[in-house]
């Protein structure tokens, strides 16, 4: 009887550091976890200060040391939202890297209006404006409110919501169709009082201005 109960105890001893080794490696795993996350963030947020202070290059390192990191979990969850992508798509235009920055630009152009604003901003300086107003299939609030999206961060360097006006309006503009005249009416209402702001010359004004004037 006491080789049985011996027994016993002996199994129910290895159960119970067994279940505690569990639980320090997953306490373990958890905190390396929450640790690779927070330096991604410290990494992202470094890579749009050194965009917004010119340090192109050095920007794009650091968001596509992140996105090759093969943290999938980490990308989709977080690294999205930080504008990990939208970043590393805006340095690649800098750099004069188109196809490069279409490429991060698509990863989250439906989620993100930064995306969406640098793909347009790219297919409207090729005067392919159908495909620069795709670009905003997803954020069809724009085309009815000044302002319903919010910069992913402040770095970036302008208004997203003014930009996005901006783009959308003249490529309507510029692609003549009848059937737009009121999308144009209503997306150049949205930046009449801030022309300058993003980037309309007083002469564009004066023409726009007169054009919808008359209609």
């Amino acid at each position: 009887m006491s080789k049985y109960y011996f027994c016993i105890f002996g199994f129910f001893l290895l159960f119970m550091i067994s279940c505690q080794s569990v639980s320090t490696e997953n306490n373990s795993s958890r905190l390396y976890q929450t640790s690779d996350s927070n330096e991604y963030d410290s990494i992202i947020m470094n890579g749009w200060v050194e965009y917004k202070s010119g340090k192109i290059d050095a920007a794009l390192k650091s968001f596509e040391s992140v996105i090759t990191s093969g943290n999938d979990k980490y990308l989709l969850e977080k690294g999205i939202a930080r504008g990990v992508y939208s970043g590393a798509g805006y340095c690649a235009l800098a750099l004069k890297k188109p196809a490069l920055a279409i490429n991060y630009f698509s990863t989250d152009i439906d989620i993100n209006i930064e995306s969406a604003v640098g793909a347009a901003n790219y297919y409207f300086s090729k005067a392919e404006y159908k495909e620069a107003i795709k670009c905003f299939n997803k954020f069809d609030k724009i085309y009815t409110q000044q302002s319903p999206y919010s910069s992913i961060n402040e770095c970036i360097g302008f208004d997203v919501n003014l930009e996005a006006h901006k783009i959308l309006f003249l490529s309507l503009y510029f692609l003549n169709e009848a059937d737009t005249i009121e999308k144009q009416r209503a997306q150049y209402m949205f930046i009449a009082d801030h022309t300058a702001e993003v980037g309309i010359s007083p002469e564009l004004e004066k023409i726009f201005s007169q054009t919808f004037k008359n209609l």
